[in-house]
């Protein structure tokens, strides 16, 4: 068993697409939104606690795997097993709620797209400036996953597939910082 702590950074925009609990219980009305309340209701699609911002530790890991099986990386002495099978139930990332230490996105990214009907809309999405950080803990439960390969699939992951809506344009990342503890 062995720890990691490290930060990753943004070398792209990050977009939020929490899902916000008025998207279940629409108004009744059926008059057009302002711009001024649709941004403001695309600003409620961030994660945030009493804190600020933050991301589910799962996206991470999600964005982790997707690292592993970019590369096709193999159980070392193994060359039929992938490795990635073997990390998602060793590896866990804490806290829970990875913390950007922000209180509020930089903007909100508008992008013409279409509804579900076909018709035509801007979307909208809060929005991080590359730059973003975000600071975290692997805890890695069996030495079969190396940490090298944990750290050349997290690199990959944030090149190839990124955090965040409308990947991997968005979202992509640095490794920042990088400590292995206990190995």
């Amino acid at each position: 068993m062995y720890t990691i702590t490290g930060t990753i950074e943004g070398i792209a925009l990050i977009l939020f697409n929490a899902p916000s609990l008025d998207m279940l219980d629409p108004p009744s009305g059926s008059r057009q939104k302002t711009e001024e309340e649709r941004d403001e209701e695309a600003m409620r699609r961030c994660y945030r606690n009493g804190k600020g911002l933050y991301l589910p530790s799962w996206n991470l890991k999600k964005c982790l795997l997707q690292g592993f099986q970019a590369l096709d990386l193999r159980v070392p002495g193994n060359k039929a097993k992938r490795l990635w099978r073997f990390v998602q139930p060793v590896l866990f990332i804490e806290p829970a709620e990875l913390p950007f230490g922000l209180e509020q996105p930089d903007f909100v990214h508008k992008c013409p797209g279409r509804n579900s009907d076909g018709s035509a809309t801007i979307v909208r999405r809060p929005a991080l400036n590359p730059g973003w950080r975000l600071p975290f803990t692997f805890r890695v439960l069996d030495d079969i996953v190396r940490s090298e390969d944990v750290e050349l699939s997290l690199r990959a992951a944030g090149e190839r597939v990124g955090l965040g809506g409308w990947r991997p344009e968005h979202g992509r990342f640095v490794v920042a910082d990088w400590k292995v503890d206990g190995n």
